[in-house]
């Protein structure tokens, strides 16, 4: 370990740059421990979100995930004592926790 300040600020410094060019490697395909067998890095994000993610969001269905009665529950629970013609936020982000744990399995 450098003991001077400034010998450890290279020190870090270059160990932030090192992992920067091999995260921006590996997000390019080019690092080392890309396999030849399995998309890594960038191709992985790509492939999920052009052929992954459209395949679930065909099969997303909020009948499937709650009851209409459920539904209404949630949104009159959330509403408290005022009512409104929208959604609430708490309702709409209930919702949408819910779709987003079913997408994280293909996302792995």
């Amino acid at each position: 370990m450098p003991e001077g300040k400034n010998e450890q600020e290279k020190l870090l410094l270059s160990i932030i740059s090192d992992y920067d060019k091999e995260f921006k490697n590996m997000i390019e395909g080019t690092s080392a421990l890309a396999t030849k067998s399995e998309l890594v890095g960038g191709a992985r994000i790509a492939y999920i979100f052009t052929t992954v993610l459209p395949r679930m969001f065909d099969t997303i269905s909020l009948s499937d995930m709650l009851s209409s009665e459920d539904l209404v529950t949630l949104m009159k629970n959330s509403s408290g004592l005022s009512s409104g013609i929208f959604i609430s936020q708490s309702a709409f982000e209930s919702l949408v926790a819910k779709i987003v744990k079913r997408l994280e399995d293909p996302c792995k």
